[in-house]
């Protein structure tokens, strides 16, 4: 966000601070079941409006539904891939066609409730129950409890996060098999 800025006006200087909010600190508790609102942003926009910074970046994901009126949205940027990406782990591939239960790392409600029913469609070998764990963390943690939990077979990711994390131009928009596996080995070995 901040190269944005300076794009657009370049007689702007940006100090960054960095904060971790309720969020980020509670790495145990699934999101759905905290109790407040605005767990990723309350923190910020209460710096913002006793003015110990000038301006805070979010995931509009992270945003409440309700209008904070002490603050406003100022600007946005343009979006980026809205694609999950469902990592499995080498292991796990046997367990597709013998109705075996597959165990993976999300603690988003909406991929709870959209992945069984993609797998099914496109993985039609996936006969077994879906049992989803929760995960909390950045991508290089999310990627190491997947590796370390051996009851687990995948781990679900937003591909925005994963661009970001290893540069938007490594993985291609469409990709080939063999492109994928290959950036995925990548990634694991930048996790380690």
């Amino acid at each position: 966000m901040g190269e944005a800025i300076v794009k657009q006006h370049r007689h702007v200087e940006i100090e960054y601070q960095f904060k971790e909010s309720l969020g980020d600190k509670n790495l145990t508790d699934p999101l759905w079941k905290m109790p407040d609102k605005g767990v990723f942003t309350e923190d910020f926009l209460n710096d913002l409006s006793e003015q110990r910074c000038d301006l805070v970046v979010h995931s509009w994901k992270d945003l409440p539904v309700e209008d904070n009126p002490r603050t406003e949205i100022a600007a946005t940027v343009e979006r980026e891939d809205v694609r999950d990406l469902l990592l499995f782990k080498k292991g796990s591939r046997e367990k597709l066609g013998q109705g075996s239960s597959l165990h993976i790392l999300s603690s988003s409600p909406r991929r709870m409730y959209n992945l069984p029913e993609f797998l099914r469609q496109y993985l039609p070998a996936t006969t077994g129950h879906i049992q989803f764990h929760p995960v909390r963390g950045n991508i290089p943690t999310r990627m190491r409890k997947l590796l370390s939990q051996p009851e687990v077979d995948g781990l679900v990711l937003a591909k925005a996060g994963l661009d970001r994390l290893l540069g938007a131009d490594r993985l291609p928009q469409r990709a080939e098999f063999a492109e994928v596996r290959n950036f995925l080995r990548s990634a694991l070995r930048e996790c380690d």
